[in-house]
């Protein structure tokens, strides 16, 4: 199948759903409405799939969690991505509402970004845990945290900030800042739109604490580029 096609069979006693290609953020709206419409009990077989991000992963675990669908087929990576966003699914407590702000792409790690600069433009950052396994090579970390941790990924991303502001010089486009999450972004909490945008307000207020850190001039998480 092209990328990115689902298929849906009925069985007599289920259903079976079948995703060949990619279950990423940018087919999450179709991928949650072609599941909703199956019968229980379901069956979710990921053996085709290429590329999985946490957005897909948070749309398979949902459904094991609400529907009690049983997951076949999947490989190292999406079985680990599957088990890494169960961790997060756990109550948050909401801190007082922050300023939004826009949206922006950072490099080829970045899968989404949300800006969170006040006196300078400063972003949130989700990593593509498979980018970041290929640019460190062997014995490259699985989870989220110890790949924000990781100085092969920092140092990419500090260079790719650097290009970034070369190519926009204006102070009201140049990042002088970056935080790499460690969590990833949350469909339950609203972090996720309906149409697989990223929710800004939502990232921002769920992420107060991160957001705060972005302005202590002191804090080691951040990456900075002069």
């Amino acid at each position: 199948m092209a990328d990115g096609d689902a298929q849906e069979e009925g069985q007599q006693h289920g259903s079976v759903y079948r995703v060949a290609g990619a279950l990423t953020i940018t087919r999450a709206a179709t991928t949650q409405r072609e599941i909703d419409a199956l019968p229980d009990p379901l069956t979710i077989d990921l053996s085709q799939v290429e590329r999985m991000d946490t957005v897909g992963a948070w749309i398979i675990y949902r459904t094991v969690r609400d529907r009690k669908a049983k997951v076949i087929g999947g490989g190292e990576i999406e079985n680990s991505l599957v088990d890494q966003v169960a961790e997060y699914d756990v109550p948050v407590r909401v801190r007082p509402e922050q300023r939004p702000g826009l949206v922006r792409i950072l490099t080829e790690l970045g899968e989404w970004v949300a800006e969170a600069g006040q006196t300078f433009v400063g972003l949130l950052c989700w990593l593509n845990v498979q980018g970041c396994q290929t640019l460190i090579g062997d014995g490259a970390p699985a989870t989220l945290a110890e790949l924000a941790r990781h100085p092969a990924v920092r140092e990419h991303v500090r260079r790719g900030l650097a290009q970034w502001n070369e190519a926009h010089p204006a102070s009201s486009e140049r990042i002088a800042r970056a935080i790499l999450l460690s969590e990833p972004p949350s469909i339950d909490a609203g972090e996720i739109t309906d149409k697989g945008y990223i929710n800004q307000h939502a990232v921002l207020t769920r992420r107060a604490e991160a957001v705060t850190k972005l302005n202590e001039a002191s804090c080691a998480e951040w990456i900075g580029c002069a």
